[in-house]
Order: structure tokens, then sequence, then C-alpha cells
């Protein structure tokens, strides 16, 4: 029974914990619930948001496997209302979807339909600073450049990371700000002095921000050169690793047809090689160690491919996903080399890989 069960969908599992209390206790038992998502991690499925380009309203649909149809559209939480303008996705974990929208950050289940508004929760240590004001203390005033979803495996917590600094004109700190949420608290933290304040982010552009195995990693900009900016959810400290000299090229004119993305279990940058071109090749390269420069490799190069305008995603079938010319989601098969399209149209496109789960929110 307990094999059968973990196969199951959870919209299923929902309605069997009504059949009797014992049935219940074990699709509740964090066992069941570990086991149940490495069986639903086979069957994981590309997740595609788009916002409209007239309304700015942001959707979010599953797209099947086979025909890369829409399976079904999910229901954004109630908290941004009907309407739900431009929300990026920050990360999907273990089933849970970090959605930030402006300065609200929230964390989602849409398999259990639990969400929770973090972004206005206390930051527990913070303390008045000597040129600070009474904005730093409450984060009324702050805007936030990057935000991070990620998991501490050592502790089994989820975190959000939330970089940026204070709007309020009367204030001059000379650090950005660093707020860690904790699930297992359920509140914020205040990390002092950890960036300077000349660190330059894209934190805003999905494309170039990407989470793997406790790592949140972001293109930065440091002391004129550019770096990834890894965040560690389990140590709590930031890692720069230079990236290798002429063979990205520069970001200013490749930051349209680039991507961070997991690929083969490695962090990879996939940028047009030939982006003036109407024939686009992409060069894959793979980070084997955070912090080491020289562990970037050279992967593979795919394409070339017509109408195809910038990287989306990599699944781990060999499928690989592109926006093209019309703003639509192209999805390669590189066993097959078929391309198909996604018939639907949209802004600021995002492909995440998700499998559902029942794992909760936390506290």
């Amino acid at each position: 029974m307990f094999e059968i069960l973990t196969r199951l969908p959870v919209k299923s599992l929902k309605r069997f914990q009504c059949v009797q209390k014992s049935w219940q206790d074990l699709i509740r038992s964090p066992v069941f619930t570990s086991v149940h998502s490495t069986s639903s991690k086979t069957k994981a499925c590309p997740l595609l948001k788009y916002d409209n380009d007239v309304t700015g309203k942001t959707s979010i649909s599953l797209l099947s496997n086979e025909t890369f149809d829409v399976s079904f559209n999910l229901d954004i939480p109630s908290f941004f209302g009907r309407n739900a303008p431009y929300i990026h996705i920050q990360g999907c974990i273990n089933g849970i979807i970090c959605l930030w929208s402006d300065n609200d950050i929230v964390i989602w289940n849409p398999a259990t339909e639990q969400f929770k508004v973090i972004s206005n929760l206390r930051v527990d240590n913070l303390a008045p600073e000597p040129y600070g004001c009474f904005c730093i203390l409450s984060r009324s005033k702050h805007f936030w450049d990057a935000v991070g979803f990620g998991h501490d495996s050592k502790t089994n917590d989820y975190k959000v990371v939330r970089i940026g600094s204070c709007c309020c004109e009367y204030c001059f700190l000379p650090n950005i700000a660093v707020d860690v949420y904790s699930s297992s608290t359920n509140s914020w933290r205040n990390l002092p002095e950890i960036l300077p304040s000349s660190m330059i982010f894209q934190g805003r552009c999905p494309g170039f921000q990407v989470y793997l195995d406790g790592y949140y990693h972001w293109w930065a900009k440091s002391k004129g050169k550019e770096i990834l900016l890894s965040f560690d959810m389990t140590n709590e400290i930031f890692i720069k690793t230079p990236f290798p000299e002429t063979c990205f090229g520069n970001f200013y004119s490749t930051s349209k047809i680039t991507q961070f993305m997991v690929m083969n279990g490695y962090v990879a940058r996939v940028f047009c090689s030939n982006h003036e071109d109407i024939y686009k090749r992409f060069d894959v390269w793979v980070l084997g160690k955070v912090g080491v420069k020289e562990s970037w490799k050279r992967l593979i190069t795919i394409g070339p491919f017509f109408g195809v305008q910038r990287p989306l995603a990599a699944d781990n079938n060999g499928g690989f996903y592109f926006e093209n010319e019309e703003k639509k989601v192209v999805c390669y098969n590189s066993s097959t080399q078929e391309m198909k399209t996604v018939e639907i149209q949209g802004e600021s496109l995002q492909v995440e890989i998700y499998a559902e789960s029942l794992y909760s929110l936390g506290n």
C-alpha cells in the first residue's frame, strides 16, 4: 500500500487523507513525503511563466512532457490579486516555488495550494545604525535588487536571501543590506557588512541567476569585472567565481541571448556565439566547482537554429527550451533533433522544471 500511494498525485492523496486516520498519519509523515517527492521527480514537467504583453498579468502553466501542450494553468496565490502583475519565479525546489513581484515575496506549494507571504515579516537582529534611519529597522523603504530561494540540506530548512539598499533620502549606509529568511523560524535575519555597495546585480533579470544544490547564483559585477556571485545556503556566505577571460564576450552585447541554467547537474552559462547571424549557435559552459575560475569548461555547442532569440532552460531528458522571435517557447529534443513550439505568446518568459510534492512551508 505504501508504495502504491507514493506514486499517486497530490490531489488524490489529499482526498485519501479523509478516508481514515491511519492513512492521514501515513501521508503526512516525513518519510512518506520524502519518498513521494523522489517518485514525483521522475515525472517532472516544464512549468512556463509568461506575462501578457498588454496588461502585464502573469500566468503560470504546466506543460505536457510528450506534446508540450498546456496540461493546466496554476492558480497564482490570491495575495497578488486577480491581475498578478510582473511576477518572477526565483526558484523551484521540491515542489515549492518562490515568487517575487516588486518588493513582495511569497513561497508557494501549488500542489497543496499553500502559500506564505514572507516579505513583511520581522527582521530579528536589526539594530540602529549610526547613519541609518527608521526605514532601516522597518525595511519600509528598501528596494530589493536580488532575491534567491534555496534549501539548506544540513538543517532541512528552506531559505530566501534578499539583497538591496534603503531608498530613503536621509539614509547614507555604505553597504548593501542582506537578509536571510528561514522557514524553520518564519523570520528574517540580517547579515551585516557582507557585500560592498559597489556591487552591481542583474537580480531582476531571470536569465542571470540560477539555483543548484544549496547555492543560489547571480551574475554580478565587482570592481569592473563580471563574476558569478554564489550564496551558500548552509554557511550563509557569498563566494565569487570569476569568468574565464574573453570566452563569454561582453555582457552588455550578449545580455539578451545569454542564460544561466542547470544542465547535467552543473551550473551552466549558455550564450550565443554568433548573435548577429540569422542561424544562431549556442555555446554551453559549465562550472565544475564554485569559487574556482579554472573549473569553467566548454561542454557543447548546439544549433544552428533559425528564428531562435535566447535560451531559457534545459531538462534532464536532453531537452532545451528557447524563446523565438514570436515570443513563444520552442522545445528542442537533442536526441531526435525535433523542435516544437508552445502556442502561448508572452513577455518575460521563464521555464522551470517542476515536480509536485507534499512538503509544507514550515512554521
